[in-house]
């Protein structure tokens, strides 16, 4: 993957996890008064007495927070989108979404009948350096473990 496009793709899941910490808590914290309560219409849409116990925050472009039409649970999307220059000054910028989906409880019936575990925060400080490590270290053992496949043939990994 080239820098500018990692590099794309690290800040925007740096971002939408920021996201998720910064406004997921108080959605959590929210949907507590909606346990037992109808939280969609017949139709799969939010009910507006739900939406307003919810009360979601409101995000700036490019970000993007979005209901999950199910009728099993209650969850949002968190989305977003950064850029980085191209390494060729030629080319377009790199752009890169990363999205996030929380899920806050489970649905019968349109009633929120159970609440998730709030998830532990996200990390938001990945590194180019730190992506890059990884990606070697996993290049690494990805050859070690293809070496004792090989090893082990023709009886089997098991």
């Amino acid at each position: 993957m080239e820098t500018g496009s990692l590099k794309a793709k690290i800040a925007s899941e740096n971002r939408v996890n920021a996201l998720v910490n910064d406004y997921a808590p108080a959605i959590f914290n929210n949907a507590k008064d909606l346990v037992g309560k109808p939280v969609f219409k017949a139709d799969g849409s939010l009910r507006l007495d739900a939406l307003k116990i919810l009360d979601l925050p409101k995000v700036n472009h490019p970000d993007t927070l979005f209901l999950n039409r199910s009728k099993y649970n209650l969850s949002f999307t968190f989305k977003t989108c950064c850029q980085e220059p191209h390494e060729n000054p030629a080319f377009s910028d790199h752009c890169s979404y990363a999205e996030t989906t929380v899920y806050i409880g489970d649905v019968e019936n349109g009633i929120l009948v159970t609440l998730k575990d709030p998830e532990p925060p996200h990390k938001t400080d990945y590194t180019l350096k730190e992506v890059r490590a990884a990606q070697a270290e996993a290049a690494r053992a990805k050859e070690a473990y293809e070496k004792a496949r090989a090893a082990c043939f023709p009886f089997g990994e098991t």
